[in-house]
């Protein structure tokens, strides 16, 4: 038997061939190409396409949360911001209802007239009237026309108060001849400090000034006065070293005719 064995000749063994796919293509008039991949790298890149279709897919659906997210913040904020115009345009008009029963309540709590005081007036007025009969058209005309427009209105309890960079002015505006209409107007505070190169001037209300003066009389803090009102001005230096030299108040009337102007003094602590 041993020798039967030996008589035979060895087995060859076939070397591993990795079997490859064949794909076939077929093209116009009867053509075909094919070509042929290897099972793992077909197997490999299958893998890699599935993971990066994963990915592809997280990253999209993360990117639409956070833009869905960022579009109700938008929506928010601008629901805010709308609320916060409505309430900035309520507090203005309650400012304004304010500042006119404020005035109405001044007014009212004056004491009226006495019948006898308004019999000497009228008796003093009538005087006055058979007197000014005697005097010409002109000369009452050239009278109305010296009258100072200053007049018109008084400044009374000035305080001037600077703390750090804010300068806080308030003081008592009064009609110089009250009557039954209401008088009505712009007020505008000025600061100036004319040691600096160039010059400075600051405004209350914050508008535009040209050389020192108001661009536009409406932008000053509107009044309505029957006798009184206590006018509150607040100014920002921006620097605590800034000291105004010099402060003018200026008022304007309905029209824009300038009828008072007075300086305050400012006093420097040493």
């Amino acid at each position: 038997m041993e020798t039967v064995e030996q008589g035979r000749p060895a087995l060859k063994k076939k070397p591993y061939r990795e079997r490859l796919l064949t794909i076939m293509v077929m093209g116009g008039l009867g053509r075909i190409h094919s070509f042929r991949i290897s099972r793992r790298i077909l197997l490999w890149s299958s893998l890699f396409f599935a993971a990066f279709v994963l990915f592809s897919v997280v990253i999209i659906n993360r990117y639409l949360a956070l833009r869905e997210a960022n579009n109700a913040l938008l929506d928010k904020m601008g629901l805010v911001e709308e609320d916060l115009n409505n309430n900035k345009k309520a507090l203005h008009r309650s400012r304004q209802l304010t500042a006119f029963l404020e005035e109405y309540i001044s007014h009212t709590e004056e004491r009226p007239e006495t019948p006898s005081q308004a019999a000497k007036e009228g008796t003093a007025q009538g005087k006055r009237a058979e007197s000014s009969k005697s005097a010409s058209s002109r000369d009452t005309a050239e009278g109305a026309k010296a009258k100072s427009p200053a007049e018109l209105f008084q400044m009374k309890d000035i305080l001037i108060e600077q703390q750090g960079a804010k300068l806080s002015i308030s003081f008592r505006l009064e009609v110089s001849q009250p009557g039954a209409n209401p008088v009505g107007g712009y007020v505008h505070i000025i600061a100036e400090d004319s040691t600096s190169n160039p010059h400075q001037w600051w405004a209350y209300p914050r508008q535009k000034l040209i050389n020192g003066l108001p661009e536009n009389f409406r932008s000053g803090h509107a009044f309505s006065i029957y006798r009184y009102k206590l006018v509150h001005g607040r100014i920002q230096l921006g620097s605590r070293s800034v000291s105004p030299s010099a402060i003018k108040v200026l008022i304007y009337d309905q029209s824009g005719t300038l009828v008072t102007e007075k300086n305050l003094e400012v006093t420097h602590e040493s």
